[in-house]
């Protein structure tokens, strides 16, 4: 059957996957899965920005990446993927420490990080054995009351999404198809959203920053405001006596003239000044523009298409079993829609019957 493919700069796009392999992948399905968890290790750190390096980062982003290209188990990548947050919260954070202060000398506390990083390790593959087991969900329905179960129901379909998924599962022949497909998407899903999600508070931080800047440039005195205020305040403090006596001295020395035009030169110095800070906030707006927001609407984009793709694979992939594959490839099935149908003698017989 021929294939029609779609090129993007040159570059076969389709959404067509090898069917005579068992449980065969995509074109692209593994390099957008490893793409999805390195953006995801290297956008979110497991400690504050400057905390964790950025090196560590990307070692671990790299290695998930190779283990999900080379397409090793979710249980490994999980295991992987918590220990590599685990290892930056033990080394540099102070925090895990703090319970054994008091009874660990300091000289020991390196040898302690080496042991919470070695129970880490042995955490990390309990908890990711245990989510792959069902074990850990069935720990939690034990702890979490019925009500709550119930309340978390009303929100989500979930006996819907359960029913869908059976339909889809009895049109799909294959063995273990649909169950492979679902996980990857919602692997490749959960790492690029989450990535994604990030992204935008990163940004909203950096605008709100330039927000306050903007803010701030007009609610800051100058310092020829803020000498005014101080001598204003000091004059308050000294009394009633201490004002009358500079009136008198100037108005005596015929300094009146003097005051009001050197309050003018400091109303226009200060004006001046708001000049120079408006032109350097004015300065900020292209590197604002071109090292924050343009970054944020490529990584956007770039990675949304990415999760699109995948999503596309998956449910032209879904069609093609269900309507076309699964359908001609097996006569009972072409036979049970044609005794079912409108145009069967039966389907005929039932309509006549319906007045």
């Amino acid at each position: 059957m021929a294939q029609l493919e779609e090129y993007l700069f040159g570059i076969p796009v389709t959404t067509h996957r090898d069917r005579s392999v068992e449980l065969g992948e995509f074109a692209y399905e593994l390099v957008i899965a490893a793409v999805s968890v390195v953006m995801f290790r290297t956008t979110i750190p497991a400690l504050p920005t400057n905390q964790e390096p950025a090196a560590l980062r990307w070692f671990f982003g790299i290695l998930l990446g190779f283990l999900a290209y080379s397409n090793r188990s979710y249980e490994l990548i999980a295991a992987v993927e918590m220990f590599s947050y685990c290892v930056p919260i033990c080394l540099y954070a102070d925090w895990p420490l703090s319970p054994w202060k008091g009874a660990v000398q300091p000289q020991y506390y390196n040898l302690l990080r080496l042991v919470l990083i070695a129970a880490g390790a042995v955490l990390s593959l309990g908890v990711s054995h245990a989510t792959a087991t069902g074990e850990l969900l069935q720990w939690i329905q034990w702890c979490t009351p019925t009500a709550l179960w119930e309340a978390i129901a009303s929100f989500l379909p979930a006996k819907e999404i359960q029913a869908a998924y059976d339909i889809l599962d009895r049109f799909v022949n294959e063995p273990g198809l649909l169950k492979h497909q679902v996980s990857r998407l919602l692997f490749v899903t959960f790492h690029i959203q989450c990535g994604i999600g990030y992204l935008g508070i990163a940004f909203l931080k950096e605008e709100q920053h330039r927000r306050n800047q903007l803010v701030r440039m007009d609610m800051t005195p100058t310092d020829d405001e803020s000498d005014e205020a101080a001598e204003d305040g000091g004059s308050e403090g000294n009394g009633t006596e201490l004002k009358s006596k500079m009136k008198k001295e100037s108005t005596v020395n015929g300094s009146t003239t003097s005051k009001s035009s050197d309050k003018g030169d400091s109303e226009t110095r200060a004006l001046d000044r708001r000049l120079q800070k408006a032109r350097r906030f004015q300065k900020t707006a292209a590197p604002f523009i071109l090292y924050t927001a343009v970054p944020y609407m490529l990584k956007i984009i770039a990675y949304g298409n990415l999760n699109a793709f995948a999503y596309s694979c998956f449910q032209d992939d879904v069609h093609r079993t269900v309507r076309l594959y699964d359908l001609f490839e097996h006569d009972n099935h072409l036979v049970a829609l044609a005794e079912h149908s409108a145009t069967s003698p039966e389907g005929m017989y039932r309509l006549l019957l319906v007045p």
